[in-house]
Order: structure tokens, then sequence, then C-alpha cells
């Protein structure tokens, strides 16, 4: 967590540079400097991070600790100052702030000293911190002992899931069947079969009791399980998947396959399994291996194969192209507890003394078999009685943290944490401030995250946008639950209890200062955690000197106001304030003073005003006053410059000056009037806006107010009064992008514009009472999903016809007192889930053609007929009902709900957050460019002229220059070096290094240039006389800003010397390829080894210029000739050379042939070495010995006597190939045109 403090500090650091520079005059070298050694540290701190964890690593341990120790308080600092001067710059009145200002001048000055001679104490620990890390040796990066214990821990414990017998492990028979019939169907092509789930869900265990089963063993030829994990290397894989192959079949495995690599592998694998039906499971997949690579060595013979993965990440399973993919669910209640008991209990019976106990810690379990497996086993090491079961109880996190017997379960769970990208750590540990079982509104997350600062600005999104990625990435990890309301106006999110108190145990144990949660009737003493919650009714809160909360949620507190008027002076840099639901009547005057504060919520609370001033809160981003008695805004609202959502109290009338707030995203429900209306239209970047009051006179101006939201995305418009018309006709050109409508008011008709909302998802009309059928105007919506017709239609006939509605879910029809007939036509509504009907008392029979929707999963009846009722109980209406699982009445007059039985096939409704569409996301990914080094050499070109031609203009610079350059030539060695390891992933220490040195070589640049300009700003005025004139006059001035250039290059000198000594103090001198480089290197030479084995079906648009290569290859010339593919990187060179070298045609047409990839980097020995034994090995000769041996000349000449009197054929990427003659041919496939040969593409 040390490298997620550090990142998240930088962050900060670079936002409040960009957006708040004026305030920090006088610290800025100090920020600078302190950002710049966070960044080379951040380096280290991901190794660290992850041996921390390690019982073996104290030291490790306690340096990261050192470091987050210090990122804390660098924040602490900068947040006091910033909070000190906005206290100052806020206060009411020009005079007298101006007043306040000069009187204080002294203290700020002391004060802004202090602030210094702290930043720069900050600036020397850390330095300290680097130095300690050098001299205990914590640089060393790799494995503890205990780490690889628990990585061959993990991996071995999926083999001891083949012993288990059956009758240990419960609720898997349904998915084991179902798993077992995608295997052995009838379906002869080659299928994959995936397992997705949360980690401890059961998922290895499941696929082994399947993979093990007489019916799959008995159906396939041969069979391989291969454990990938989270580090692999596809050649191990390969291998280990061959020799599982042979073992299968208790056939002797090649002797060769543990030097085999690439292509051979993929080869032999191939030659194996070509005419056999097999099946091969590939385990804890985490990442998308290189699918297109590794499918061409599983051949798709058309002979019923399968290939089984399982993975905790949905993506994973949809980039193998998975036909058929299985989300696991948690175990049921029934299920979990006969689990529990068999672990817990000897006898596999729970005591009814422990039974309380017991059903609390299965609860919190949440079905989660890995969970209740390793829970039951800790209590069954317990004593039985109440007392010792209850410590447990309330200290399961405590006991994550702490107790070995639980360390497994840990360390699976933390795969999924340690995965995570630095800036959704903060985001999943966040988690940990909710009550358990705690359903979080989606929106209210993301705003409390970008509130914050979790939240990384990307180009071209909004935080809000970019919020929204982080939950679907963390629910796409089966980290956190989505579900959706019926009619998908809003959606929850919940994290499964065990990990929640993962959460917790992480937040405790690693990251002490991130979060506390306090749940009792104690006094609190918050100690030094940055997020603090508090449950349930606490009577007081304070906390420690030390402290700088900067979030405080309450949930069901009994607050005293003692406490809440207490807060803007213990909790001065508070960022969120979550009062929701709690007890408090007034909010304190003395609250404005939380500078900081993003986040303020007051809703459910029996608060009647806010206070006058607060204007004063200048970064506040969300104000939610929602169902509060508050009836007016104080004008202060509207100098709210940065607030982006406002959520209001209906009959809450807004200043004007809140249509003014240009960053305003959100603004709901506001009242508006005759002339407000016409302000609206200003807030032109809303996305949700909710009005009410709404008059018909109002229709032209709010007509004219949507058309200039383009970017409106949720709009709810509601009338003053039930007999009010609303007049939206005069829409003539509307957002766009709107995706939910909320219309409640009498319409005449409905707006014309509502068929062209190509977006939208959720559309409800109320009180609409429309004459015509609703319907034909809606049923060519492409995307409606939920339709909800409240009191919209005065008529007796609603028609759902053929085609129409084709992705609509659910469908709500309330208070049609005349319809009688509800006809659905087959082919319409084809994915329609839930269908509702509530008190339309001539609706005397179900809908005419229900029997056609066979995916409606519920049918509800709210306060319907009777006559209908009885009908159905009376199963006069069976037939068209059997496909319905769920059908249920409820009469709200004697609040009675009844399951109506249907005999038909009952299934458990499926929870929405595993029924959602599957969504491929688009992941694109930046390259950057290797400028430092040009960007020096630049650099030194410029001074050198400089210093050449303009010499008597740098008098008094000449040596700091010289200086200068004489530092950039030494360090421009390293550069090219540094380049290349700039786009690593895993070496950040090198890429922070070249940025500090490109900026440091740009500073350089803009410093000559401003005092060049200046100066030739002198020497050009008119005159000579005039000129001279003005520069003795401007002499001084000169002299100082002479001084002022002097300084900044001394100050540059400086920095390019410390940056110098950072490359040493964190090992950024050493040359050679990192890991990842390595490895991307082996990857793109072997690409062009798996293309061998791609069929030629899944190559398209090659064809013509296969023909003439092949053409230009096998034609009659005699003499050698030289061919070339020339083409972008991407087009498909390499791809449309190796189909036309494994031609036929040409294979048969040359005596022997060889392929070289050539590639940026190569050895021409190596090259020529490589040709030999491909040449050799093309016609099964035997590879002389001492070809390894030869060099130069000696390679050259048995290349000559091999190659004399034969036809070669020699295709090489990226270069020309040597040959010989006799109708030779070499072909190459280059990026860049330098060839004038024949036969040229």
């Amino acid at each position: 967590m040390a490298a997620t403090a550090v990142g998240f500090l930088l962050q900060t650091l670079g936002s409040l540079v960009q957006h708040e520079a004026s305030l920090l005059q006088g610290f800025r070298t100090n920020i600078n400097e302190i950002q710049l050694e966070l960044q080379s540290m951040r380096s280290f701190l991901k190794d660290a991070d992850r041996r921390e964890r390690s019982d073996d690593d104290d030291g490790v341990r306690t340096w990261v600790e050192q470091v987050r120790e210090a990122t804390y308080k660098v924040e602490d600092i900068i947040d006091m100052y910033m909070w000190q001067t906005t206290k100052q710059n806020t206060r009411e009145g020009l005079i007298r702030r101006a007043l306040y200002n000069t009187l204080l001048l002294p203290k700020n000055y002391c004060y802004k000293r202090q602030i210094a001679s702290e930043l720069q104490a900050i600036i020397s620990e850390i330095h300290e911190i680097s130095e300690r890390r050098q001299r205990y040796g914590f640089h060393e990066e790799g494995q503890t002992s205990k780490m690889k214990n628990d990585n061959e821990d993990w991996q071995r414990s999926g083999e001891y899931l083949h012993f288990i017998p059956d009758e240990e492990i419960v609720g898997i028979d349904e998915d084991k069947d179902f798993l077992i019939g995608e295997l052995t169907d009838e379906r002869p092509k080659r299928v994959v079969v995936a397992v997705v789930g949360m980690g401890g869900l059961g998922k290895t265990t499941l696929v082994t009791k399947v993979y093990d089963s007489p019916q799959v063993k008995n159906h396939f030829e041969c069979h391989a399980w291969i454990t990938v994990s989270q580090s692999y290397k596809v050649d191990d894989l390969m291998r280990n998947m061959i020799k599982e192959l042979y073992e299968s079949n208790k056939e002797a495995v090649p002797d060769g396959i543990d030097k085999m690599v690439g292509g051979h592998l993929v080869q032999t694998t191939i030659d194996y399994l070509q005419n056999k039906r097999y099946v091969i499971v590939l385990d804890d997949v985490w990442e998308t291996i290189d699918w297109n690579h590794i499918r061409v060595a599983f051949p798709n013979n058309r002979c019923g194969s399968r290939i089984m993965l399982t993975t905790r990440i949905r993506d994973v399973a949809l980039s193998f192209e998975a036909e058929s993919i299985l989300y696991l669910e948690p175990l049921g209640k029934d299920e979990a507890w006969l689990l529990f008991c068999s672990r817990a209990f000897s006898n596999k019976s729970c005591p009814p003394e422990l039974k309380p106990y017991a059903k609390t810690l299965v609860q919190k379990c949440e079905g989660l078999p890995l969970a209740i497996v390793t829970i039951g086993g800790l209590m069954l090491t317990k004593e039985k009685s109440s007392l010792e079961w209850r410590k447990v109880e309330n200290s399961l996190s405590w006991q994550l943290s702490n107790n070995k017997k639980l360390g497994r379960m840990k360390n699976i769970l933390l795969l999924n944490f340690d995965d995570l990208p630095y800036n959704l750590k903060y985001c999943f540990l966040y988690f940990g401030l909710f009550p358990e079982d705690c359903r979080i509104s989606e929106k209210k997350l993301i705003k409390l995250w970008v509130a914050e600062g979790f939240i990384e600005e990307r180009e071209g999104h909004t935080l809000e946008e970019v919020a929204e990625d982080y939950i679907k990435e963390l629910t796409c990890r089966s980290m956190l639950q989505i579900m959706e309301e019926d009619f998908l106006s809003h959606r929850w999110v919940r994290m499964h209890d065990v990990l929640r108190e993962l959460a917790i145990s992480i937040g405790h144990e690693h990251e002490q200062n991130f979060c506390s949660m306090h749940d009792g009737k104690e006094e609190i003493w918050t100690n030094k955690a940055h997020y603090l919650s508090l449950q349930n009714n606490i009577v007081n809160i304070q906390s420690s000197s030390t402290c700088h909360p900067r979030s405080l949620m309450l949930f069901k507190i009994e607050i005293r106001s003692l406490s809440l008027n207490s807060i803007s002076s213990r909790y001065k840099l508070l960022k969120v304030l979550n009062l929701e639901s709690s007890s408090i009547e007034s909010v304190p005057d003395e609250l404005v003073e939380l500078f900081n504060l993003r986040y303020l919520d007051l809703s459910k609370t029996n608060v009647e005003e806010l206070p006058r001033s607060i204007g004063r809160l200048q970064n506040l981003q969300t104000l939610h006053i929602g169902d509060t008695k508050i009836k007016i805004l104080p004008k202060g609202v509207g100098k709210l410059k940065k607030l982006r959502h406002a959520f209001i109290s209906s009959g809450v009338h807004a200043p004007d000056g809140i249509f003014n707030l240009n960053c305003l995203q959100s603004l709901s429900m506001i009242g508006i009037n005759d002339d407000t209306i016409r302000k609206v239209g200003n807030l032109t970047q809303l996305r949700c806006l909710g009005i009410e009051n709404v008059k018909r006179n109002h229709g032209k101006e709010l007509s004219a107010s949507l058309q200039k939201m383009k970017a409106l995305l949720n709009l709810s418009v509601e009338v003053i009064s039930a007999e009010e018309i609303l007049d939206l006709d005069a829409v003539s050109s509307p957002p766009a992008h709107l995706k939910y409508l909320w219309l409640d008011g009498r319409l005449e008709r409905l707006p014309p514009w509502i068929g062209s909302l190509q977006y939208l998802v959720s559309l409800a009309l109320l009180r609409s009472h429309l004459k015509e059928d609703p319907l034909s105007s809606l049923e060519a919506l492409p995307n409606l999903m939920t339709l909800r017709l409240i009191m919209a239609y005065v008529g007796e006939e609603l028609c759902f016809r053929h085609g129409c509605f084709l992705r609509l879910k659910v469908l709500a029809i309330y208070y049609i007192p005349k319809l009688n007939i509800i006809k659905i036509e087959n082919g319409s509504m084809t994915r329609i889930e839930k269908l509702f009907l509530k008190e339309c008392p001539e609706l005397r029979r179900i809908p005419e053609g229900l029997q056609y929707l066979t995916t409606l999963q519920e049918l509800g009846l709210i306060d319907m007929s009777e006559e209908l009722i009885q009908r159905i109980k009376a199963g006069d209406e069976l037939v068209n009902l059997l496909h319905i699982p769920l059908i249920g009445h409820y009469n709200s007059t004697n609040n009675i709900g009844e399951k109506i039985e249907i005999q038909a096939p009952i299934g458990d409704e499926e929870d929405s957050w595993s029924s959602e569409e599957q969504k491929e996301k688009e992941r694109n990914q930046s390259v950057s460019q290797n400028m430092a080094e040009a960007a020096v050499g630049f650099l030194l070109q410029t001074l050198g002229s400089l210093v050449q031609h303009e010499a008597s203009l740098l008098r008094g610079f000449r040596t700091n220059i010289n200086e200068i350059r004489r530092e950039l030539q030494s360090m421009r060695s390293f550069l090219k070096d540094a380049d290349r390891r700039e786009r690593s992933d895993d070496d950040d220490g090198a890429r922070t290094w070249v940025e500090q040195v490109r900026e440091a070589t740009y500073k350089v640049e803009d410093i000559i240039d401003m005092y060049m300009w200046q100066i030739a700003k002198q020497h050009t005025g008119g005159g000579l006389i005039r000129r001279a004139l003005y520069n003795t006059l401007l002499l001084p001035k000169h002299y100082c800003y002479k001084r002022q250039i002097a300084s900044k290059l001394q100050a540059i000198k400086s920095e390019i010397h410390e940056i110098s000594e950072r490359r040493q103090r964190y090992g950024f001198h050493e040359e050679g390829q990192t890991s990842k480089m390595k490895n991307d290197v082996e990857h793109w030479q072997r690409s062009g080894e798996y293309l061998h084995f791609i069929p030629d079906e899944d190559i398209v648009g090659i064809d013509e210029y296969k023909d003439i290569l092949i053409g230009e290859l096998t034609d009659e010339r005699p003499e050698r000739v030289v061919v070339a593919v020339v083409g972008m990187g991407g087009l498909g060179k390499t791809t449309l050379v190796t189909k036309v070298y494994d031609s036929p045609e040409v294979k048969n047409h040359f005596e022997c042939h060889a392929w070289i990839t050539v590639s940026q980097s190569y050895k021409v020995d190596e090259l020529m070495r490589n040709m030999i034994k491909e040449l050799y090995k093309s016609n099964k000769e035997a590879v002389p010995d001492s070809i390894n041996k030869m060099e130069g000349g000696h390679l050259v000449q048995a290349v000559i006597e091999y190659l004399q009197n034969k036809r070669p054929g020699c295709p090489c990427r990226h270069c020309s190939a040597p040959g010989a003659s006799g109708g030779d041919r070499s072909g190459s496939s280059r990026r860049i045109d330098r060839m004038e040969s024949a036969g040229y593409i």
C-alpha cells in the first residue's frame, strides 16, 4: 500500500501545482523536489508492498511504513497551508479582506517560513529514508522464502483437490452436470468453456470434479491440466501440457521436450492432438494470454475437443472466445450451513447454545466456500462455549489479520488485491468504511471517490466517467456486485462481506492510517485514521491533536450538537462529511471553515436551513440536501464555483446564481418559475436535470433550454398540478444521448421527438392521460430496456406488435382504468424479463400472447381484478403461464402477498448483477516516444551554437552554461538505454528518471530563449541614440534580470546534479534489458513462429498478394532474385510472407529453405549461424557440431558450400537475405523503402 499512498500523493501534488500555483508561491521548489524524489522511490515500492506482508521481511515492512508516514506528513502540511491561505482569501468584503491580510502580514510571513521549514524537514527525511534503504539492503527485489512457499502452496493446493471425496463437497451438483454436458455434447468443433467467479467460490474444486468424472475421462482420448496463475511463461505452459498429454495415455514423453521452445513446442502439440478428441484445462487464468498465438496449438480437428478455463476476471473469459460461460454463484443458505457444520463439528451437528453464533459466522461468509471451510476449521479448534465463539464473531477482521489458520484464505483473496492498479486499491479499501451488508448507491459512490481524489484524470473523460470505469473494472474482477432496480434508473453496489473484512484487515494491518470504523457507544479517538466512519449511537466525537481525517461518515447516528460544532475546529481538512439520516437539526456556521470540503450530505435530516456564508466552501463538489426541511437556498450557493452535483428537496427554489455554475453536472429536483425557466438554459454542461412546478406556458422556453443541453443523459420533468398540461412539443433537436426520461404531467399527445432518442434506455410516463396508444410512437426505440406507463393512457387496448421492443426487459402498466385487452404478437419483446400490472380493474384476462414471452421470469399482479386472479389459480390460463418461474399477487387492501403456484418447474430468480449483458471493453494502449536522448541532444546542439555565435550576449552565464553542457553530455550516454527501458512496464524507475532529465532540458531551453528574447528586444529598438539611452535607463533592471537568469541557471544546474545523484541512489545506471523488455522481444520473435500454424481460413485479404509473391519466387529466371515486402507495422507483412513460405508451390520448388528473424537488434554471426541450422534442418540433415564455434568468414564459407549447387529460398524479416545462384530467391519484409530490385511489392 505504500506504492498506492505515494501514487495518490503524487497525483494530488500534480493537480495542486497545476490548478493552485498562485497559492504555492515560495514552496514550489520544495514541492517539486518532493515530487521528484517520490517518483524515483515509487518504482521500488511495488515490489516492497508485496514483500511487506511476508513474515520474514521485517526490514522491508519497516521501510515501507516510513515511506507511508512521510507521504501522509506531506499531505497534511500542504492541506494545512491551503486551509490557512483559503481562510484569509474567503473573508467577505474586499476592504475587510485587504485590511485583515495587511494586519496579519507578519504572522503570515512567519507561518510561511514555518511551512517551508517543515517541507525542508520532510525532504531531509525522505532522503534519509532512501539512504536507509541502501544501508540495510532493502533494494534487492525478488521473492522472500515466505512468498515462495506461499506460491508453491497455492499451486499444489489444486493437486490435493483431486483426492477430496465427493461427499465432502456440497453445492456443486447442478453446475457439475452443466459442465459435463458442455464438454461431452455432440458439437464436433473445438469449444472453449469458461468458469468465472470471485476467489474462493470453488471454481477449481468444481472443475477438478468435472475433469475427474468418468463421463469426461472416458469421453476424451487425452487430457491435460495446466495451472496458469499470475506468473507464467508460455513455453513452460506448453511444455507442461505436452507432458500431461503423453502421461494421460501412459506414453513416454519425448526426450527433447525440455529443450524445445516456441514454434517447436506448438508443432509437437499439434502433431500429438491432430486426430484426437482432447480436453485441456487452463486453471486460474489472470490475464488475456495471447490466445491468438496459443490457440494454434489446439487444432480444431472437428473431433469434439474442449478447452476449459477458470478465471476471476470476466474479460479474460471473453478474450478466449468462450462459447459457454458459467458465472459461479455462492452457496445457498442450506448448503452453506451443511458445509460449515461438517468442518466446525466433529459429529457434523451444531449444539443449540452455539447455533446463534454459528449462524452469524455462516452469514458473514455469504456462501463463499473457501471462507466457510476456513472459518469452520478455525472453530473446530475453539472451545465449544458461547463466550469463545462470540469473541471470534466480533473480531473476524482481526482474526483475518492475525490468525495463521486463516492465512491461506487471506492469501488467496489477496491475489485479487495485489493485482489491482494503485488507483483502484484505495477504491477497494474505501468499502471498509461502510456497514456490513450495506448497499451503496453507485452514483453516490462515484461522487465520494471523486471528492476523495481517488480518480485519476483522463483526457476526454469526466472524473465521473472514469469512476464508472473503476466500478466496471472491480466488478469484472469479481470484487464488487452490481444490483439493479427493476427499472434500471438506479444501481447499487455492494461488496462481499469476506472481501469487506479483507479491506478492513488491510486498512488496519498494512495501511494503518487509511481507515477506522467504530461501532459502539463509547467515546471515539480517531488516532491517525485518514478516513473515519462511525456507526450506531455515538455519544461524542473527538480526535487527537495529530489527527487530520479527510473523511467522516456517520451511519445511524444520534449526534450531539456540540460534536457537530466542534467538527470544523477538530477536522479542519475534511473532504467528505456524510451526515445522511443523522439526528441533526441545524448546521453550525463554523462548518464553512472546512475549506477542503468537497462532499456534504445532509439528506434525510431535520435541517431547516444552510449557513448564509456557505459560498466560502470554495472546493465543494457535491451538495445533497434531499428530504430535508430546507425551503430556501441561500444566495451563497451561487458562489460555489466548483459545485458539480446539487440534489435539492422538492419544492425548494434556487437562487439565480446557481444557473451560472459552469461545473454543474447534476441538478435535481429544483422548482422553477416564470423567471428562472429562462435561465436553466445557461447550464449547457448538465448531464442530469430534474425540475418541478412546470406550467404549460413554460413549454417553449423549457424546450429551447433543453435543446442547448447536448450532454444531458437524465431528464425528469414534473408539472405543478395534476391538471396542468406539459407542453414539450417545441423541442426540435433533443439531447442526442439522453438515456433516462421521466415525464410527469398531462400530455395532449406524445412529444414527437421521443421517438428519435436512439440511446434511450428507460422511459416513464406518469399522469399523461394520452388518448392515443403511445406504443406506436415508442416501439422503434432501439435501446429501450424499461418502460413504465402509469396513468399514461385512457384507452381500452394496448398492442405490442411483431418486431418491436426487442431490447425491453421490464414493463410496468399501472392505473389504466379502461384497459381491458393487452395483445402481444409473436416476435415482440423477445428479451422481456419482468412484467408488472397494477390496478387495471377492467383487465380480466392475462395478456393475449403471453406464451410468446419465453424469456419472462416474473409476472407481478398488484391490486388486479379478482376475476383475473381466480382464472389463474383455477388453471384456466395454465398453458400460457407454464414458462414463467415466478407469478406474484399482492393485495394492498389486505396487505397480503402470495406466490401463485403453477404446475411448472419453478427456478430461482437470478440476481440482476450476474445476468447483465456481457460488454467487451476495448483497451487502447498508449505508446510513449523515446525522446529524452533526443531532447538532450537537441539542447546540447543549441547550447553549442549559442556559445559559438552569441558569446557576447552570454557574459556572466557562460560558466553556468558550459557546466550544464558537460553534465548533459555525460548524462546522454545513459539515455540510449534508458529511453528503451522507459517503455517497460516493470521499470518505473528508469521511466521516472528519463522524464526528469527531459523536463530539465526543456527548462534550460526556456531560460536561455527567454533571456535571448529580452536581449534581442533591447537591441532592436529604433535608432542608435534612442537604444543607448533606453539601455542606460534600464541598466539597474537589466542587472536584476541577469542575476535572476544566473540564479535560475544555478538552480537548474543543482537540479541536474540531483537527478544524477538520484539515478545512482535508486540504481538506474544498470544498462540492459528489463525482464519485461526481454519478454517483449522474445514474444515478438516467436510470434512469427505461431503464424505458421494459423489456418488459412482465419486470414483474409492476402490471396492476390500471395499469388504475386509465389509467382515471383517460382518463375523461371535463373539468376538469384531478391523480393521485398514493404509496409507500415501491423499491415501483415510477416503473416503474408509466412503463408507464401509455407505454400506447397514454394516448398516443392526449392531444395532447401530457411527463415531468419532479424529485428532491430541483431548480430551478423548469429544470423548466419541460425540460417545454416535452418538450411540443414529443412532437409532433415544433421547440423555440423562446429557451427556453434564458427565466426565471420568461416560461417560465410559454410553457407556458400551448402548452397553452391542448390536452389534455396530464404525469407528474412526486416532485411534482405544472402543467396547463391540458380534461380535462387531471397525475400524480406521491411518497413523502410531502400531497395530497387526485381519482384518489388
